[in-house]
């Protein structure tokens, strides 16, 4: 499933009251903010202030279902930390089971929302900014062309020619098997509530081919 079709799949996810928590976490290490493990102290601290608004309300099943999703989300990204790049979105929710991870090569604004749909905007933002492309890249033996989206290679394929038989042979490479090195930012589209008192916490020598992407 491409990420277009994952992020219209999320369009569709709602609840009748608040119950989705949305993460973006900036775990770039070339971030200052998120050097020498900053990035775990705005982790824990988004994370407390939206259970200190939850804990304030009084509303006793949002807040248990809250505290059950913080626990799922601190442990999905502190047991990968190893494998952590620039950025990382989490979508969780008890409805549906609903535990959405993506790990990017791209950096993100650090953002704690909790709302009764996904909070999109910032993941939209990165689509249209690292949209689908296709990498052609010549050499004097053959010629590479990747299949490359937010900042990772999806697809690798080499073509070779065959002097003596004087056809090209396709050899195709490990999917998602290397990255390709975008913009150093994502940027934000400023993300905020939908609802007005909802809690937001935030603060290759070659040619390259680019093909139009379907708008999020």
């Amino acid at each position: 499933m491409t990420l277009y079709d994952e992020i219209q799949e999320l369009k569709q996810f709602e609840c009748e009251d608040r119950c989705v928590l949305s993460v973006y976490l900036n775990t770039n290490p070339a971030d200052r903010e998120a050097q020498n493990g900053a990035w775990k102290i705005q982790l824990k601290n988004g994370l407390k202030r939206l259970d200190e608004y939850l804990t304030a309300s009084k509303d006793e099943k949002e807040l248990k279902a809250y505290k059950e999703l913080r626990k799922k989300v601190e442990k999905e990204i502190l047991d990968n930390q190893g494998d952590l790049q620039k950025g990382v979105v989490i979508f969780a929710s008890t409805q549906d089971d609903l535990f959405w991870v993506k790990h990017l090569q791209i950096s993100v604004k650090t953002d704690f929302q909790w709302e009764n749909k996904p909070a999109l905007d910032q993941l939209r933002y990165i689509y249209k900014a690292y949209p689908y492309a296709g990498v052609i890249l010549p050499s004097f033996k053959g010629i590479r062309v990747l299949d490359t989206s937010v900042g990772i290679v999806n697809e690798e394929v080499y073509y070779e020619f065959d002097a003596g038989l004087e056809v090209w042979t396709e050899q195709k490479g490990v999917r998602s098997s290397g990255r390709i090195q975008g913009r150093s930012g994502a940027g934000s589209t400023g993300g905020g509530a939908a609802g007005g008192n909802s809690p937001v916490i935030g603060e290759a020598a070659g040619e390259a081919l680019s093909m139009n992407s379907t708008t999020a």
